[in-house]
Order: structure tokens, then sequence, then C-alpha cells
């Protein structure tokens, strides 16, 4: 169990570096979220007993984080009434390139 909490502590010790160096993101939330993700993981992996409760409730609490993210995205290709076109002109078949 010793290795296991050395693995989870350096994975969310990398993590967080890589998420303040590289993508600027809150490190303290992202550093949580890890964790909690680790404990769950660990309880699953420990206990047979409640190793499906437990994998329902991260696959749920997984499934509505998902849900929340993405609810204000505009998936469909139709422009929004004022916006810039986005759409790439079309091109050669290899780009431009000269002989």
């Amino acid at each position: 169990m010793a290795a296991y909490a050395f693995a989870s502590a350096a994975t969310v010790a990398l993590m967080g570096a890589f998420g303040y160096m590289a993508l600027g993101l809150p490190t303290v939330l992202l550093g949580g979220a890890l964790t909690l993700l680790h404990g769950v993981l660990s309880l699953i992996l420990r206990s047979t007993d409640h190793a499906l409760l437990a994998g329902f409730h991260l696959a749920f609490f997984a499934l509505a984080g998902t849900m929340n993210a993405t609810s204000n995205k505009r998936w469909s290709a139709e422009p929004v009434s004022g916006a810039p076109e986005t759409r790439m002109p079309p091109s050669e078949p290899f780009g431009n390139v000269a002989p």
C-alpha cells in the first residue's frame, strides 16, 4: 500500500506542476481532484465489498462533471449570428508546395 501511496503522490505532484507550468490552471483544484480520484481508486483496489458501489459513484460523478463542463459548448456547425466565419478555405491536395 505504501508503493501505491508514493506513486499517487508522485503522479499528483507531476500533474500539478504540469498544470501550473504549461496550462496555467489553478493547481490547488487540479491537485485536489487528482487526490480525490486516487483515494477512490485506492478504496476500489482495497475493498472488494464496496468496489462496485465506489466504481458506480466514480463513473456517475465523472459523467456529471463532463456534462457540466460541456453544457455551454456549441457542437453544431451552424454559426452564431454575428460571429466571424471559422471555416477554412479549400486548399490544394498537397498544399501550396512549390516545385
